[in-house]
């Protein structure tokens, strides 16, 4: 198997980095130039050629995407909000994210592969206007969001939306503790080409 993790090296090399079982040292995949940016989360995604995480520099927040097979690096989302709850699902390529702060209304956004861009989750639907947090996803479609009236704490209801067709179908209300559980197919092997070189944000 293989760890994949975030944070400080003994020799203070900041970043992310890959660890298969046997092996002595771990393998940087991602290397932080910044002292003042901070991977605050990290997921795989469920094929296991790429990585999600999330920066925040004092002043931006930002979602990247991390392709492990020539280790390069696209930026899926920007804002001076912040940007939490990282959430990957048994598809290729599902991801979603909340941006805003917990007092407020909160906004859950999700990655559109056919676009490559940062869709808002609701718009159109009685979700609109609603504080939304992402729990997981069904399938490569359907992503389950808690909504609240205000913040992103305490009790909610439970939608399934629907990134296809941007239908939201309410499931329950009022919940303490909603989660998602999905049964994964097995990953493959990590796979770097050796010309791969590891970039530096």
């Amino acid at each position: 198997g293989v760890v994949v993790g975030a944070g400080v090296a003994t020799d203070g090399t900041r970043g992310i980095v890959a660890k298969r079982d046997g092996d002595q040292a771990a393998r940087p995949l991602l290397t932080l130039s910044n002292p003042d940016e901070q991977i605050t989360e990290l997921a795989a995604d469920d094929a296991g050629d790429v990585v999600y995480f999330i920066t925040d520099n004092g002043v931006q927040f930002r979602v990247h995407q991390l392709s492990l097979a020539m280790l390069t690096t696209d930026q899926l989302d920007l804002e001076q909000a912040p940007i939490a709850q990282l959430v990957v699902g048994p598809a290729w390529r599902t991801v979603a994210w909340r941006v805003g702060l917990c007092n407020d209304v909160t906004q859950a956004v999700v990655r559109d592969d056919r676009s490559g861009a940062a869709l808002p989750v609701g718009a159109g639907t009685p979700l609109e206007g609603l504080s939304l947090s992402p729990i997981g996803w069904l399938d490569a479609a359907r992503l389950v969001v808690a909504s609240r009236t205000l913040g992103c704490d305490g009790p909610a209801d439970v939608w399934i939306w629907n990134l296809l067709d941007g239908s939201a179908t309410l499931l329950v209300k009022t919940v303490e503790m909603p989660a998602t559980r999905t049964r994964a197919e097995p990953a493959g092997p990590l796979a770097i080409d050796p010309a791969a070189v590891v970039p530096i944000l």
